[in-house]
């Protein structure tokens, strides 16, 4: 382990070798601007425990991905043999039923591990961004007919007021994608409880940027929560119904596209969350 702290007036760097096994394969550097920022800064002991939490955290997600990866693709596949088998017998009983249902839920598991484990690399690791020309309004209504046909209560209704001149703009509609169905599935779990849930998606444009507003009628978040929001395993969710990496990970989509995501909420009043995106990449 080592640490470099360099300073001038305008910026902090602090850099760390995030290792493999064993051996340092590459250096996380982060930079911060502390000139005019009016941010209140940590004290150096705070700062680098964070920066610890985030490599230990890259660590952990190649260790995740390598030792659970294989084991659950064994799984996976005998899964599979086990129900093409019972396919190919014709009698149908009770018995056979519930493991063929048995089955179809290990498989769903599975699935959610992997979904974990994909979380976890994502977070640990800044992607590969593929900037195209998109329409947002195409977009949201695309993904909008995708949540729908998932597990969404009927009594949830999600509307949208798309702008139609909202711009054509250049970024990576799939990795978009992934960050607005995140927040949009957040939305539909904070309303399930919630006898007239609604979500509205609005767009518009917002300076040099073109903003995706999703905003909900739901219970809120309580102050001390809201804080935490964006930190990596933090989640208001009960146990079991999340991991706490899905806005970490948005987060960190967002800036990788040269984009923003803000969070505001009242307990009682629902939430909002904007997506704001640049009109010029």
């Amino acid at each position: 382990f080592f640490s470099t702290i360099s300073a001038t007036p305008r910026l902090t760097i602090l850099a760390l070798p995030v290792s493999g096994s064993g051996s340092s394969i590459s250096v996380m550097e982060v930079v911060i601007d502390v000139t005019e920022s009016g941010v209140v800064r940590l004290k150096d002991n705070e700062l680098m425990a964070q920066i610890e939490k985030m490599v230990a955290i890259g660590q952990l997600a190649a260790g995740v991905a390598h030792e659970l990866n294989t084991p659950l693709g064994t799984i996976s596949i005998i899964s599979n043999e086990l129900n093409r088998a019972f396919d190919s017998i014709a009698v149908k009983d009770t018995a056979r039923e519930a493991i063929e249902e048995y089955l179809t839920d290990m498989r769903g598991e599975v699935a959610r591990c992997r979904a974990i484990i994909k979380d976890l690399l994502d977070f640990s690791k800044r992607g590969i961004s593929n900037f195209v020309e998109t329409d947002i309004n195409a977009l949201i209504t695309k993904t909008i007919d995708f949540v729908n046909k998932g597990s969404i209560r009927h009594d949830t209704k999600i509307s949208k007021i798309l702008d139609s001149a909202l711009p054509i703009i250049m970024t990576d509609p799939d990795r978009f994608r992934q960050v607005l169905f995140n927040v949009i599935k957040n939305a539909v779990d904070a309303l399930e409880n919630k006898a007239d849930g609604r979500i509205e998606i609005t767009t518009n444009v917002e300076g040099c940027f073109v903003g995706i507003i999703v905003g909900d009628n739901g219970p809120g978040i309580a102050g001390d929560d809201l804080k935490r929001v964006f930190e990596p395993f933090f989640t208001t969710k009960p146990v079991g119904k999340g991991t706490g990496l899905g806005l970490s990970v948005s987060y960190g989509i967002m800036r990788d596209i040269k984009g923003d995501i803000r969070l505001d909420s009242k307990v009682g009043c629902g939430t909002t969350v904007a997506l704001l995106l640049p009109k010029q990449a």
